[in-house]
């Protein structure tokens, strides 16, 4: 059986809900073929994958615009989709040309309207597995529709040619999909004990840990002015805080070879924190939940998934939002000891979403056989 999986490059949550679908479908499935077609950077994608995969990379969707961590350029992002979909009939015919050579039982997307409208045109069933839709997201910046005429209703159409669609929690935008079945959150989890990831990176549990995580873009948040507060701890990862930060004694780097010499995964550190700083996005809240963790969360810009995490959340997890001014100065210790006061909503939501997802692509496969 042959998978074929298409990843948005769009940041790296997306990649790793799809992560944790991949493997409990190879163990569902153990000859099973996956083939992504993504521009997630490889490294990323085989650090927790557990099958072997093969990797096509290739542009499957516009995404946003993001000068850094924390802002989305509401006008390249326009200019960039328009740009991408007025090829859209060329890549769509290419795609499928690829999706015919490999022969797939199934194509997957997350959330790439490319994906289910070449399947379509291969004949081949396909499945959307996603929490929003890029027509949604789109709809909410403002210039989008002048600069980018028509692109939202060729998602749209596109999105509408998926055979199922797998609906993921905090979820907006499925107007145009059929076959919609909602499923429990997709989250990668520790499997080791808060003081077990600690000791092993020399943490104890005298102050609270405040893990950093923005995504990188070269260390653009000065955690150090966090880290001048002695109330907790502050993590981050030298993918976080780039090369150019002086040691600070409340300020914890730790780097991709320390954590493969100590057996850790980023995951590991998430769920060892007490808080995670950070923005708002499905794979990190997903995280949260699934490690009970608590979020303080700043705001990147106009991205209208926000406003359904931030009407959702406070049934679910503990979460407090901090202006994008106190968290680049670094006025973070009131808010965490108030998130830490909080207490948590009682009962945590299911969490074997990636379970579920395989299971119900496994049937999709059967059936179409």
């Amino acid at each position: 059986m042959t998978l074929l999986f298409y990843i948005s490059g769009h940041g790296f949550g997306h990649a790793s809900r799809d992560i944790q679908v991949i493997n409990a479908l190879a163990r569902r499935v153990p000859d099973l073929r996956v083939v992504l077609r993504t521009m997630v950077p490889e490294w990323f994608l085989r650090a927790s994958l557990e099958p072997r995969v093969e990797i096509i990379p290739g542009d499957t969707d516009a995404g946003v615009v993001q000068p850094d961590s924390l802002s989305i350029d509401e006008v390249g992002t326009a200019r960039r989709a328009a740009a991408f979909y007025a090829r859209f009939d060329e890549h769509v015919a290419r795609e499928a040309e690829l999706i015919r050579s490999l022969e797939p039982a199934l194509v997957a997307g997350d959330i790439p309207p490319l994906a289910f409208a070449a399947a379509a045109a291969a004949g081949v069933p396909s499945v959307a597995i996603s929490n929003f839709t890029w027509d949604w997201i789109y709809g909410g910046i403002p210039c989008f529709d002048t600069l980018a005429p028509g692109v939202r209703a060729v998602i749209a159409h596109a999105n509408a040619q998926a055979t199922h669609t797998l609906r993921l929690p905090f979820a907006g935008g499925f107007a145009a999909m059929r076959q919609i079945e909602d499923v429990p959150l997709v989250a990668r989890r520790s499997t080791l004990t808060k003081g077990e990831t600690r000791g092993r990176l020399g943490l104890g549990h005298e102050r609270p840990i405040v893990l950093a995580t923005f995504g990188g873009h070269g260390g653009n948040i000065p955690l150090e002015r966090a880290a001048e507060s002695a109330r907790f701890t502050v993590m981050a990862t030298d993918y976080e805080v780039g090369s150019h930060l002086a040691p600070h004694p409340n300020l914890r780097v730790v780097s991709g070879e320390e954590m493969r010499r100590l057996g850790l995964t980023y995951t590991d550190l998430l769920a060892a924190s007490d808080v995670v700083a950070t923005k708002l996005g499905y794979g990190i809240v997903s995280e949260c939940l699934a490690n009970g963790v608590a979020l303080l969360y700043t705001l990147r810009g106009r991205f209208i998934e926000q406003d359904v995490f931030i009407r959702e959340m406070p049934a679910v997890m503990r979460s407090l939002h901090i202006d994008t001014a106190d968290l680049r100065d670094g006025r973070w210790a009131e808010l965490v000891e108030a998130l830490l006061a909080q207490p948590w909503p009682a009962p945590p939501p299911s969490a074997d979403g990636a379970e579920v997802v395989a299971r119900r692509m496994v049937e999709m496969v059967a059936r179409s056989a």
